[in-house]
């Protein structure tokens, strides 16, 4: 048989070799170490992002009106004792437009400041009370709007403040109370001065936990 005039089988041409693209660690394929290589830990920076570049909520906003509203209202019921340091500062003289009574031993002066008594109610601790924790309340605000509670440092000099001012209040209550006055304004002052304090508190441990953290 003539093998000859047989017709010739078509040769298909051989697949090209595999190219990088076709490798397990090539662009087109999955590298396999790097699937299984665990994820790197972030770094302190990228974890301080996270805590520091939090944006305000509208709770923290309406507490910073709150605070800085009901601050200023306080600091207005006790102006008197503002303008009492002020002019302490500049070497005014302060007038209480009250005299002494006929047969006390400075008849006809002006009584001081802090020698009103308990007859008037105590002005000058009860306006004291009322102003020093009205200043209180918007350190307060400006410490949330300013610094958004996040410097260990500012919230711990606003809870000191606030503890020193409730501290002053609870004595004002007792005085008045000794003498038979019931001072409502300086026990609403009180007890929002108390629960500042413990909100303060406990964004203190916050900040102080947070910053330990970062730092780990």
């Amino acid at each position: 048989m003539d093998m000859s005039k047989l017709p010739r089988l078509s040769q298909s041409p051989q697949p090209p070799p595999p190219g990088p693209a076709d490798s397990p660690g090539g662009a087109g394929g999955v590298n396999y170490e790097s699937a299984q290589r665990p994820p790197q830990a972030a770094s302190p920076d990228a974890q301080r992002l996270t805590y520091e570049t939090m944006p305000r909520s509208s709770g923290t906003a309406a507490e910073i009106w709150i605070s800085l509203a009901i601050g200023l209202i306080l600091m207005f019921m006790g102006a008197r004792f503002g303008t009492y340091v002020i002019s302490r500062v500049t070497h005014e003289p302060f007038h209480t437009n009250v005299t002494w009574n006929p047969g006390t031993p400075r008849e006809g002066q002006e009584v001081g400041y802090w020698d009103l008594d308990a007859s008037l109610g105590f002005p000058a601790w009860t306006e004291a009370s009322l102003w020093l924790f009205g200043l209180t309340m918007v350190v307060d605000a400006a410490l949330l709007f300013f610094a958004g509670g996040k410097r260990l440092w500012l919230v711990g000099a606003a809870f000191t403040l606030t503890c020193a001012v409730c501290a002053f209040n609870a004595f004002v209550c007792a005085k008045c109370f000794s003498a038979g006055i019931t001072p409502l304004m300086s026990m609403v002052a009180l007890a929002f001065g108390i629960y500042m304090a413990i909100y303060q508190w406990g964004l203190l441990k916050e900040v102080s936990a947070a910053q330990a953290l970062v730092r780990a």
